[in-house]
């Protein structure tokens, strides 16, 4: 049990250590302007659902919302943490990670700005993989 709290614990600092970077970096490709065509996808491990969105100056989040029904934390300083995709949510052992063109993404969800032809996404993890993304 004290196992899953501390990689529980290691994880929350971790993800609150890339979020807090956001407010210093701001997002991962600058700014966009325009409508732009992405796809949004989430990946439970056993299944995947993908959807093709066109939209005008989004966030990742904003794609996100509007492909699936989601469910997150907002944290002063830090952003949006998605807690729930489609009816799935984050326990002590499994979390949402979010995902931009098959690589972890270094800023929170809701302030990467979306790119033309971007791939954005949502992967269920166990908290023992998830570790391994951020070593």
């Amino acid at each position: 049990m004290k196992k899953k709290y501390l990689a529980l614990s290691i994880l929350l600092i971790v993800v609150s250590i890339i979020l807090a970077g956001v407010s210093l970096t701001g997002s991962m490709q600058g700014s966009y302007t325009g409508k732009v065509s992405a796809k949004a996808l989430i990946n439970t491990g056993s299944d995947m659902i993908e959807k093709t969105i066109e939209i005008e100056n989004a966030t990742a989040f904003d794609i996100l919302e509007q492909s699936f029904e989601i469910e997150y934390d907002e944290y002063a300083g830090m952003g949006k943490f998605i807690t729930s995709v489609n009816g799935i949510s984050s326990d002590e052992e499994n979390y949402w990670i979010f995902f931009v063109n098959d690589e972890s993404a270094d800023v929170g969800v809701d302030n990467y700005i979306v790119q033309q032809n971007d791939l954005i996404e949502m992967r269920f993890m166990t908290s023992e993989d998830a570790m391994g993304i951020f070593k």
